[in-house]
């Protein structure tokens, strides 16, 4: 039986040859979990199809209903959410699980797939030949070390003709949102011929994350008013002022960290290599981080702490407290700043 990670054609495939008829889809990065659903749902949409979530459902209601089948009843699809007992981390599983109770359901002539939002699969080994008569899924979150490896695969799979200089700028501006990358690539396989660095360019949308190295550099400039445009897109954007600091301090504190390799006498490599960022983004980092010492940096993250504690515990209104502390950076508005 198959064992390892697979793409969901290959999996429905083996299902179609009876090699396996079940299914962990597993990880963290929720749209990738759904698009394999979905491609699920769809090759099995004349399936009888019964769904349960495991946080809302007993365990013994999803177990009674593999048990019930009427005499003239067909192969149904089984989805069951949130099977956390299958995951590594058990702190979310309030009911007692016994192994051999599942493994005796999965023989069935009924699919069966189960859903999981963690990156591991438990180790217990009476888990084992459970795993054995399933196909992994794996849906893991996507950083910058496998994002790469992703929108190859992706551009790969729709024959995407792209030269590598636009190759490499779609890579270090898409960002690692994997339903933002295939809508991305899916507007790009429209374009007729290769595509060049100037129609990239022209049709794909950089990532949030660029108006965040905007908004840093208005911090750092002490640029209230264009710091406060910023923040209102986000917050058009419904993003949430919490969330746009937390972006915000993100970036500062890369910033510092390469700061801090860079006065440690650290090549461009080894700060690659230690960050395990892309190669585009420390170029970046290390040019813009050639302009502070790292005590500024520090400086910054401590004001950033500082205003998120007092909008957390609601010491000032989220806009208002925001636009006021941007304000407060300004030689002409510090006596006007709110802030505690």
């Amino acid at each position: 039986m198959v064992i390892n990670t697979m793409e969901t054609l290959e999996v429905l495939g083996m299902i179609q040859d009876n090699k396996t008829m079940h299914m962990i889809i597993y990880g963290k990065d929720a749209s990738r979990m759904d698009l394999k659903l979905e491609e699920i749902k769809k090759k099995y949409k004349d399936l009888e199809r019964k769904n349960f979530d495991l946080k809302e459902d007993e365990q013994g209601t999803v177990l009674n209903a593999l048990d019930t089948r009427s005499l003239f009843e067909e192969k149904r699809l089984f989805i069951i959410k949130n099977a956390d007992f299958l995951g590594k981390s058990q702190k979310d599983v309030d009911y007692e699980v016994k192994a051999k109770e599942w493994i005796e359901r999965l023989e069935t002539e009924d699919i069966l797939v189960f859903l999981l939002a963690q990156d591991q699969l438990t180790k217990k080994k009476e888990w084992q030949p459970f795993f054995e008569q399933a196909a992994l899924l794996a849906c893991k979150s996507l950083d910058a070390k496998n994002q790469k490896a992703y929108v190859l695969e992706q551009t790969k799979k729709v024959s995407l003709s792209i030269d590598p200089d636009a190759l490499q700028w779609f890579i270090a501006h898409i960002g690692t949102n994997s339903k933002r990358i295939l809508d991305e690539i899916d507007k790009l396989s429209l374009y007729p011929g290769e595509i060049h660095l100037e129609e990239v360019q022209k049709l794909v949308s950089s990532e949030p994350i660029e108006d965040v190295f905007k908004m840093s550099d208005a911090l750092f400039e002490k640029n209230g008013l264009k710091l406060i445009a910023y923040y209102r897109n986000f917050r058009a954007q419904n993003m949430e002022t919490l969330q746009i600091i937390a972006l915000l301090a993100s970036q500062i504190r890369f910033l510092f960290q390469v700061r801090v390799y860079m006065d440690g006498g650290y090549p461009k490599e080894k700060i690659i290599d230690l960050t395990k960022a892309h190669p585009y983004r420390i170029q970046l980092m290390m040019k813009k981080a050639s302009r502070f010492e790292a005590d500024e940096l520090l400086h910054e993250l401590s004001q950033l702490a500082r205003l998120d504690y007092q909008l957390k515990t609601g010491m000032i209104d989220r806009d208002e407290g925001f636009e006021n502390f941007a304000l407060s950076l300004m030689p002409e508005f510090q006596t006007k700043s709110l802030l505690i």
